[in-house]
Protein backbone atom coordinates (compact mmCIF):
# COMPACT_ATOMS: atom_id res chain seq x y z
CA UNK A 1 0.00 0.00 0.00
CA UNK A 2 1.38 3.44 -0.97
CA UNK A 3 1.80 6.24 1.52
CA UNK A 4 -0.62 9.13 1.11
CA UNK A 5 0.70 11.73 -1.32
CA UNK A 6 0.52 14.41 1.37
CA UNK A 7 2.93 12.36 3.54
CA UNK A 8 5.53 11.92 0.80
CA UNK A 9 8.11 14.73 0.91
CA UNK A 10 11.17 13.01 -0.47
CA UNK A 11 11.97 10.49 -3.18
CA UNK A 12 13.74 8.31 -0.61
CA UNK A 13 10.56 7.52 1.26
CA UNK A 14 9.50 3.90 0.47
CA UNK A 15 6.47 1.75 1.12
CA UNK A 16 6.55 -0.66 4.00
CA UNK A 17 7.97 -3.59 1.97
CA UNK A 18 10.93 -1.42 0.87
CA UNK A 19 10.56 -2.11 -2.86
CA UNK A 20 8.35 0.53 -4.46
CA UNK A 21 8.91 4.28 -4.00
CA UNK A 22 5.94 6.35 -3.00
CA UNK A 23 4.39 8.98 -5.21
CA UNK A 24 5.41 12.57 -4.37
CA UNK A 25 4.91 16.00 -5.86
CA UNK A 26 8.35 16.24 -7.49
CA UNK A 27 7.71 19.76 -8.83
CA UNK A 28 7.32 21.19 -5.34
CA UNK A 29 10.39 19.30 -4.13
CA UNK A 30 12.62 20.46 -7.01
CA UNK A 31 11.36 24.03 -6.70
CA UNK A 32 12.08 24.04 -2.95
CA UNK A 33 15.59 22.62 -3.45
CA UNK A 34 16.40 25.09 -6.22
CA UNK A 35 15.39 27.99 -4.00
CA UNK A 36 17.58 26.72 -1.14
CA UNK A 37 20.52 26.17 -3.52
CA UNK A 38 20.18 29.70 -4.91
CA UNK A 39 20.45 31.11 -1.39
CA UNK A 40 23.37 28.89 -0.36
CA UNK A 41 25.29 29.13 -3.63
CA UNK A 42 24.39 32.37 -5.45
CA UNK A 43 25.52 32.52 -9.08
CA UNK A 44 28.42 34.79 -9.85
CA UNK A 45 27.84 37.16 -12.76
CA UNK A 46 29.73 36.20 -15.91
CA UNK A 47 32.86 38.22 -16.43
CA UNK A 48 33.19 39.89 -19.79
CA UNK A 49 36.72 39.74 -21.09
CA UNK A 50 37.71 43.05 -22.64
CA UNK A 51 40.93 43.27 -24.62
CA UNK A 52 43.26 45.93 -23.36
CA UNK A 53 43.72 48.84 -25.70
CA UNK A 54 47.43 48.97 -26.48
CA UNK A 55 47.10 52.14 -28.55
CA UNK A 56 49.27 54.89 -27.06
CA UNK A 57 47.30 57.78 -25.59
CA UNK A 58 46.80 60.56 -28.17
CA UNK A 59 48.39 58.40 -30.91
CA UNK A 60 47.50 59.84 -34.29
CA UNK A 61 44.44 61.72 -33.10
CA UNK A 62 45.67 65.16 -34.17
CA UNK A 63 46.12 66.34 -30.56
CA UNK A 64 49.25 66.44 -28.47
CA UNK A 65 50.52 67.08 -25.00
CA UNK A 66 51.58 70.66 -24.40
CA UNK A 67 54.88 71.24 -22.64
CA UNK A 68 55.64 74.22 -20.46
CA UNK A 69 57.56 76.87 -22.34
CA UNK A 70 58.59 80.50 -22.06
CA UNK A 71 57.36 81.12 -25.60
CA UNK A 72 55.38 84.40 -25.45
CA UNK A 73 52.39 83.12 -27.44
CA UNK A 74 49.38 82.30 -25.26
CA UNK A 75 48.71 78.64 -24.49
CA UNK A 76 45.37 78.64 -26.35
CA UNK A 77 46.99 79.93 -29.53
CA UNK A 78 49.90 77.53 -29.19
CA UNK A 79 47.49 74.61 -28.77
CA UNK A 80 45.60 75.56 -31.92
CA UNK A 81 48.82 75.98 -33.88
CA UNK A 82 50.14 72.62 -32.69
CA UNK A 83 47.03 70.89 -34.03
CA UNK A 84 47.36 72.78 -37.30
CA UNK A 85 51.04 71.91 -37.67
CA UNK A 86 50.44 68.29 -36.70
CA UNK A 87 48.30 67.83 -39.81
CA UNK A 88 50.92 69.49 -42.00
CA UNK A 89 53.69 67.39 -40.46
CA UNK A 90 51.82 64.20 -41.34
CA UNK A 91 51.20 65.55 -44.84
CA UNK A 92 54.85 66.51 -45.32
CA UNK A 93 56.01 63.02 -44.32
CA UNK A 94 53.40 61.47 -46.61
CA UNK A 95 54.37 63.55 -49.63
CA UNK A 96 58.06 62.90 -48.97
CA UNK A 97 57.51 59.18 -49.45
CA UNK A 98 55.06 59.64 -52.30
CA UNK A 99 57.85 61.49 -54.09
CA UNK A 100 60.34 58.75 -53.23
CA UNK A 101 57.90 56.12 -54.49
CA UNK A 102 57.86 57.91 -57.84
CA UNK A 103 61.66 58.27 -57.82
CA UNK A 104 62.17 54.53 -57.29
CA UNK A 105 59.61 53.27 -59.81
CA UNK A 106 59.53 55.73 -62.73
CA UNK A 107 60.42 54.32 -66.15
CA UNK A 108 60.51 55.70 -69.70
CA UNK A 109 62.64 57.41 -72.35
CA UNK A 110 63.24 60.46 -70.12
CA UNK A 111 64.03 58.31 -67.09
CA UNK A 112 67.20 60.04 -65.87
CA UNK A 113 65.77 63.57 -65.93
CA UNK A 114 62.52 62.66 -64.14
CA UNK A 115 64.27 60.26 -61.76
CA UNK A 116 66.61 63.04 -60.64
CA UNK A 117 63.80 65.61 -60.47
CA UNK A 118 61.88 63.41 -58.06
CA UNK A 119 64.99 63.00 -55.93
CA UNK A 120 65.42 66.79 -55.74
CA UNK A 121 61.77 67.24 -54.78
CA UNK A 122 62.17 64.58 -52.11
CA UNK A 123 65.06 66.51 -50.57
CA UNK A 124 62.92 69.67 -50.47
CA UNK A 125 60.00 67.97 -48.78
CA UNK A 126 62.30 66.40 -46.18
CA UNK A 127 63.33 69.93 -45.30
CA UNK A 128 59.67 70.86 -44.83
CA UNK A 129 59.23 67.93 -42.44
CA UNK A 130 62.07 69.14 -40.23
CA UNK A 131 60.95 72.79 -40.28
CA UNK A 132 57.37 71.93 -39.34
CA UNK A 133 58.36 69.51 -36.57
CA UNK A 134 60.79 72.00 -35.03
CA UNK A 135 58.25 74.83 -35.09
CA UNK A 136 55.68 72.53 -33.53
CA UNK A 137 57.99 71.55 -30.68
CA UNK A 138 59.29 75.10 -30.24
CA UNK A 139 55.83 76.27 -29.20
CA UNK A 140 55.41 73.42 -26.70
CA UNK A 141 53.97 70.65 -28.82
CA UNK A 142 54.91 67.00 -29.19
CA UNK A 143 55.60 66.10 -32.82
CA UNK A 144 53.86 62.98 -34.14
CA UNK A 145 56.38 61.98 -36.76
CA UNK A 146 56.02 58.21 -37.02
CA UNK A 147 54.75 56.58 -40.20
CA UNK A 148 51.62 55.33 -38.38
CA UNK A 149 50.77 58.79 -37.04
CA UNK A 150 51.44 60.37 -40.42
CA UNK A 151 49.00 58.03 -42.14
CA UNK A 152 46.25 59.22 -39.79
CA UNK A 153 47.17 62.90 -39.92
CA UNK A 154 47.95 63.34 -43.62
CA UNK A 155 45.62 65.47 -45.72
CA UNK A 156 46.48 63.56 -48.90
CA UNK A 157 44.94 60.60 -50.70
CA UNK A 158 46.93 57.37 -50.87
CA UNK A 159 49.47 57.24 -53.70
CA UNK A 160 48.94 54.43 -56.25
CA UNK A 161 51.56 51.70 -56.06
CA UNK A 162 51.24 50.51 -59.66
CA UNK A 163 52.32 53.64 -61.56
CA UNK A 164 55.28 53.25 -63.93
CA UNK A 165 55.26 55.79 -66.77
CA UNK A 166 56.92 59.11 -66.04
CA UNK A 167 53.90 61.18 -67.11
CA UNK A 168 51.60 59.18 -64.84
CA UNK A 169 53.90 59.83 -61.88
CA UNK A 170 54.26 63.50 -62.79
CA UNK A 171 50.52 64.05 -63.03
CA UNK A 172 49.71 62.12 -59.85
CA UNK A 173 52.42 63.82 -57.80
CA UNK A 174 51.28 67.20 -59.08
CA UNK A 175 47.82 66.44 -57.70
CA UNK A 176 49.28 65.67 -54.28
CA UNK A 177 51.44 68.79 -54.22
CA UNK A 178 48.50 70.94 -55.34
CA UNK A 179 46.22 69.51 -52.67
CA UNK A 180 48.77 70.21 -49.97
CA UNK A 181 49.42 73.69 -51.37
CA UNK A 182 45.71 74.53 -51.04
CA UNK A 183 45.72 73.30 -47.42
CA UNK A 184 48.84 75.36 -46.70
CA UNK A 185 47.08 78.51 -47.93
CA UNK A 186 44.23 77.86 -45.49
CA UNK A 187 46.79 77.24 -42.76
CA UNK A 188 48.42 80.60 -43.48
CA UNK A 189 45.05 82.29 -42.95
CA UNK A 190 44.47 80.37 -39.71
CA UNK A 191 47.88 81.31 -38.33
CA UNK A 192 47.33 84.95 -39.28
CA UNK A 193 43.91 85.10 -37.62
CA UNK A 194 45.26 83.36 -34.51
CA UNK A 195 48.08 85.88 -34.16
CA UNK A 196 51.05 83.58 -34.79
CA UNK A 197 53.17 85.42 -37.40
CA UNK A 198 56.06 82.93 -37.25
CA UNK A 199 53.91 79.92 -38.09
CA UNK A 200 52.30 82.03 -40.80
CA UNK A 201 55.76 82.83 -42.18
CA UNK A 202 56.80 79.16 -42.05
CA UNK A 203 53.76 78.03 -44.01
CA UNK A 204 54.19 80.88 -46.49
CA UNK A 205 57.69 79.65 -47.31
CA UNK A 206 56.46 76.07 -47.69
CA UNK A 207 53.62 77.20 -49.94
CA UNK A 208 56.05 79.11 -52.13
CA UNK A 209 58.23 76.00 -52.47
CA UNK A 210 55.25 73.77 -53.28
CA UNK A 211 54.10 76.10 -56.07
CA UNK A 212 57.57 75.97 -57.59
CA UNK A 213 57.60 72.17 -57.45
CA UNK A 214 54.19 72.06 -59.13
CA UNK A 215 55.58 74.29 -61.89
CA UNK A 216 58.57 71.95 -62.43
CA UNK A 217 56.31 68.90 -62.76
CA UNK A 218 53.49 70.45 -64.77
CA UNK A 219 55.92 71.77 -67.37
CA UNK A 220 56.42 68.17 -68.56
CA UNK A 221 52.85 67.77 -69.76
CA UNK A 222 51.56 71.31 -70.37
CA UNK A 223 51.14 72.79 -73.84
Amino acid sequence: MRLPVSDCTDATEMVADGTVPCRWDYRKTISRRAALAAIAFPRRPKETLVAKDKTPKNAGNGKTQMHKTMNPISENIRGAMVELLQAHLGTAIDITYQTKQAHWNVKGMNFIAVHELFDDLHDLTEGYVDDIAERLTAIGGQAHGTVQASVQNSLLDAYPLDLVKSEDHLRRLTESYAKWSAAVEKGIEEASEAGDPLTEDLLTGIGRGLDKSIYFMESHFQG
